[in-house]
């Protein structure tokens, strides 16, 4: 088994994050499972609060796993932060990398 998951940065600024147990490559059969989840940007006035979730805190923790997986020696895969920062364009102020920022930009306590 590996980690199928989407990314999608709405032109909103929501984040929806998508995690499926089936293969995202034709023939599209049947999902086993698919769990979806929207992020308000912390900046976001909306003043709707959404439930409590602890996904985000997961979903940062997953995504360090996958880039240190990636960081090995014998690895091609294309680091989750430099994903975000070379297709995304998320640039990081000085002395913070991609995750840690992505953690700050999106509201993970709350879901909608």
């Amino acid at each position: 088994h590996h980690p199928k998951y989407l990314l999608l940065f709405e032109t909103s600024g929501a984040l929806t994050v998508v995690v499926s147990t089936s293969n995202l490559t034709k023939p599209f059969g049947s999902v086993d499972a698919s769990w979806v989840q929207r992020f308000q940007p912390r900046s976001s006035s909306s003043g709707r609060e959404g439930d409590g979730t602890d996904f985000g805190k997961v979903l940062i923790d997953f995504l360090k796993h996958q880039s240190d997986a990636a960081a090995a020696p014998n690895s091609d895969d294309m680091l989750p932060e430099d994903f975000l920062r070379q297709y995304i364009g998320i640039q990081p102020p000085f002395g913070k990398n991609a995750l840690e920022y992505l953690e700050q930009m999106y509201n993970f306590e709350t879901a909608s």
